[in-house]
């Protein structure tokens, strides 16, 4: 992801251009969209203190040797982070490897696919997120 910044009346395509100089001489395509507002603290919370403890227990009742929520966190950015089609809308979205980058959409997404995969592969039911005064909070924007 790179940021493209505006100084007064000049845009500044410094860090835009560093990037595209790292890659070698070739034909590319460049896709450019804008990032929504990044994942709200709320979404880390749940993720780290509800979906990666109870996925711990869950990969460590199936054989695997997980200790720690980092190591369940590696394991869900390896299996998860990839691109998925909402078969209602035919919405698109790619999910980047690292959670930082995700907007509240994608993170919402991220953690869906997570939560479905527990539950078929697990067994594990994941709570959904918490409400407050009967609204849902941005865990999971609408």
């Amino acid at each position: 992801m790179v940021k493209i910044e505006k100084t007064g009346t000049d845009t500044d395509l410094t860090e835009f251009l560093c990037e595209l100089a790292g890659y070698p001489p070739g034909t590319y395509q460049v896709t450019i969209y804008p990032v929504g507002d990044l994942r709200s603290g709320e979404q880390n919370r749940y993720l780290w203190g509800v979906v990666y403890p109870l996925l711990l227990e869950g990969l460590k009742d199936i054989g695997y040797a997980y200790t720690t929520t980092q190591e369940v966190h590696e394991f869900c950015k390896r299996t998860f982070s990839d691109r998925y089609v909402n078969y209602h809308s035919g919405e698109i979205i790619d999910i980047p490897d690292s959670t930082k980058e995700m907007d509240r959409k994608t993170f919402a997404t991220y953690l869906q696919v997570i939560r479905e995969w527990s539950l078929e592969y697990l067994g594990i039911e994941i709570p959904d997120p918490q409400y407050k005064n009967n609204e849902r909070t941005d865990i999971m924007p609408q």
